[in-house]
């Protein structure tokens, strides 16, 4: 059996004695900030070796060539490098 967890982003990115914690959140169903905004939590942390973060580096790559040959995302011309898209009308992160 596979334990899934799911992530609305990541919160951050730590780097002590050569490795690395990446910390990812999602929004809470319960909790709200002042605004009524569901604040994001801690889901789930991933501690990588630096060989693991370049496991990692490589699987993301093919992950987002595969979501701009499907449409998904799109490179944007005007900025090179830089990739954009829209998500279930969230505007995706800039690369």
């Amino acid at each position: 059996m596979t334990n899934e967890v799911f992530a609305d982003g990541v919160s951050e990115v730590n780097i002590a004695g050569g490795i690395v914690r990446i910390n990812f959140v999602s929004l809470s169903a319960t909790l709200k900030d002042e605004k009524g905004t569901p604040v994001r939590e801690l889901r789930q942390r991933v501690v990588l070796t630096p060989q693991g973060v370049l496991e990692l580096n490589g699987a993301m790559q093919q992950v987002i060539e595969k979501l701009i040959s499907t449409g998904v995302l799109q490179r944007n011309p005007q900025e090179a490098g830089s990739i954009s898209g829209t998500l279930s009308g969230v505007k995706a992160p800039s690369n």
